[in-house]
């Protein structure tokens, strides 16, 4: 029985061996199995000898792969290394700044402020505006001239649809206009054009000027008002595009032989509610009308036109009528304001002009100094900048003949 169990033992235990030493091999075999599926020789295969390991021989791969090792100080390729307390060049650790006496970034150094701020805005050595250049001019007249003056007068009326209530304005009040030159018996001509710049409109008269002028008045004066009323209604179906500045330059190229007077002003009145179009420039208007004269200054160009803009879309402000007038001194008006008041104050600044001195181009920061007959005077007359022109107080007007210079003077640009 002992026999037996024994026997039975040891074929369990022999079992047991067997089954392990199977179990072995089986995995051995998957594991080779997996290795050669996979394509890769088992020489092929990193080992743990092939692992990479720092060569002693190389300093510059550890300073590579650690940057903020403190132990490299040494080495010459690393600019962060071998400059590291240095805050104000950080990019360039062969040139100490302290070095430097013109570095601008450097606040400290105290050897040239000059040099480091030689754009200062806030210098204040220039006394002047830089570019200005100041050129004199004298003018001469003589008290007859202004005694005998003369004043032709051209009305440039828009007649486009929106002008009619304007229109009936300055005939319903063109009677205080005219009236101190009636009661001053001053010479005039008068004429009416309109802004239409069309070739069947361009600068023609809307009426026969013979009936509009001094002679006219005096023969009768009623009648020469009513004429001029129905003649500066001059339509509204005219032209929406407003050329008053051309229609002007035409007028007088087409009547400059029978209407306009060489040694009379020639006041041009601008009445419109919208912006010029003519093509040129508005300063060539005025160089056209200026080189009609011997003296410029007998040139006025005046403006009864938007100033500011109004609750109208098609009403437009009369940016180039307003410089034209600018130009030559000439008075400025809003077109909405009551036409009693301004046709008063244009008329009487035209009057005021004919027993004035009206200078062509504006004195510098309207100074001026006024001689007659070689003598310097200091008072007895007043200067009005707004026409340029001078004039003497009743009791110190010169006596006929005498010669008058008046020295001012202008800047380049201001200079005809």
């Amino acid at each position: 029985m002992v026999l037996k169990t024994s026997r039975i033992r040891d074929t369990f235990l022999l079992l047991t061996l067997l089954i392990n030493l199977t179990s072995c091999n089986e995995q051995e075999f998957y594991e080779k199995k997996f290795l050669n599926g996979a394509g890769v020789a088992d020489n092929d295969l990193p080992t743990e000898i092939e692992i990479p390991v720092p060569n002693p021989s190389e300093p510059e791969v550890p300073v590579v792969t650690e940057p903020t090792d403190p132990t490299t100080p040494t080495d010459p390729t690393d600019p962060v290394v071998t400059e590291p307390t240095d805050p104000t060049n950080p990019t360039d650790p062969t040139d100490p700044v302290v070095t430097e006496p013109t570095d601008p970034t450097n606040p400290t150094d105290p050897t040239d402020p000059v040099v480091t701020e030689p754009t200062d805005p806030t210098e204040p050595t220039e006394p002047t505006e830089p570019g200005i250049t100041l050129k004199n001019v004298v003018e001469k007249f003589t008290q007859t001239e202004a005694k005998e003056g003369k004043v032709d007068i051209l009305w440039v009326v828009d007649d486009s649809g929106s002008m009619g209530d304007e229109q009936k304005a300055l005939a319903y009040n063109f009677d205080v206009f005219i009236h101190e030159f009636l009661e001053k018996k001053i010479d005039f001509k008068m004429a009416i054009t309109t802004t239409d710049g069309t070739s069947s409109k361009d600068g023609r008269s809307v009426c026969d000027f013979r009936i509009l002028d001094s002679n006219a008045a005096t023969s009768n004066e009623s009648k020469f008002v009513k004429d001029f009323a129905s003649c500066i209604k001059v339509g509204t179906r005219g032209s929406g595009r407003e050329q008053g500045l051309k229609t002007s330059k035409s007028f007088v190229n087409r009547y400059l032989e029978n209407w306009m007077r060489n040694e009379a002003y020639l006041v041009v009145v601008y009445v419109s509610d919208e912006e010029d179009q003519s093509s040129s420039t508005a300063q060539s208007y005025v160089d056209f009308f200026k080189e009609l004269k011997k003296s410029s200054g007998l040139i006025k160009l005046y403006s009864i036109v938007n100033t500011k803009k109004t609750g109208n879309s098609w009403e437009t402000i009369g940016h180039r009528y307003l410089e034209v007038s600018d130009k030559t001194g000439g008075v400025t008006s809003h077109i909405k304001n009551d036409f009693y008041q301004v046709l008063r104050e244009m008329g009487g600044k035209i009057v005021n002009l004919i027993d004035s001195f009206a200078l062509s181009n504006k004195p510098y920061e309207d100074k001026v100094e006024v001689s007659v007959n070689g003598s310097k005077v200091s008072s007895g007359y007043t200067y009005d900048n707004q026409s340029r022109s001078i004039k003497f107080e009743q009791d110190k007007v010169p006596n006929e003949g005498s010669n008058i210079e008046i020295s001012y003077a202008v800047e380049t640009q201001e200079f005809n």
